[in-house]
């Protein structure tokens, strides 16, 4: 199916798609991430530590637009805080911010952690508005025990703004064409060699869960690819 047939993608993401040659559904499905970072670890802002990929929940308690040194690049600096101690937050050319977010505001930021001078730093995390921090009884932030995708890195679209490619990919796997993508391995052999079915194989290349996942999409693939064209579904 051709990617301007797809009614879950705006016109803007079909002409990006399209610019960086995926042109159809599939070419859009098998455009696997190129490496994998760990899960974001739920952290109090007291706990983290420079060079982790974190998940911090708390309330803008300073924010504003200012003028960085040399070229003048314009930036968004916040302080949010929980009820652990405060971190400092910068978004790079992206002023608006400080329009769109409010002191007093309840978000979670996730990004990696970077040692600024003597103190700790967000730069350009990802924004979650929440109206209620998701902390428990016992102060833990998230739930210890709940499942995380690792997160997949995708080549060329990085320098795009208010465009993500792993959103893209989410919306694609809970769309109508996914759930009718046709049978590549037929089930009996599929179910002897413990190979899973197709959108399951799709599913763990984008958002694997463990190093198992990958391990177990990458067999599907692999002997698709060697034993495939063998088969006649005529």
């Amino acid at each position: 199916m051709n990617i301007r047939e797809l009614g879950f993608l705006t016109g803007r993401e079909k002409t990006i798609l399209e610019k960086n040659d995926i042109k159809t559904f599939e070419e859009l499905l098998y455009y696997f991430p190129f490496r994998y970072e760990g899960a974001p670890i739920g952290k109090l802002i007291q706990d983290i530590v420079s060079g982790e990929n974190v998940s911090i929940s708390g309330v803008i308690t300073d924010i504003e637009s200012k003028v960085g040194y040399g070229k003048g690049i314009k930036y968004t600096r916040a302080v949010v805080s929980d009820n652990t101690d405060s971190i400092e937050v910068v978004w790079w050319n992206m002023p608006y911010i400080a329009k769109t977010l409010k002191i007093g505001e309840r978000i979670i930021l996730t990004g990696v952690v970077t040692q600024k001078g003597k103190g700790l730093q967000l730069q350009n995390p990802k924004i979650e508005r929440v109206k209620k921090l998701p902390i428990n009884a016992n102060s833990t932030l998230f739930q210890s025990d709940q499942p995380v995708a690792q997160v997949g890195i995708y080549y060329g679209f990085k320098k795009i703004k208010n465009f993500s490619i792993s959103k893209i990919i989410e919306r694609a796997l809970k769309s109508t064409e996914f759930k009718k993508l046709p049978v590549l391995i037929p089930d009996t052999i599929s179910r002897k060699l413990n190979l899973g079915k197709r959108q399951s194989a799709i599913v763990r290349k984008h958002f694997p869960m463990s190093d198992n996942d990958k391990i177990i999409a990458n067999k599907y693939f692999a002997f698709w690819s060697y034993y495939g064209n063998h088969w006649n579904y005529n």
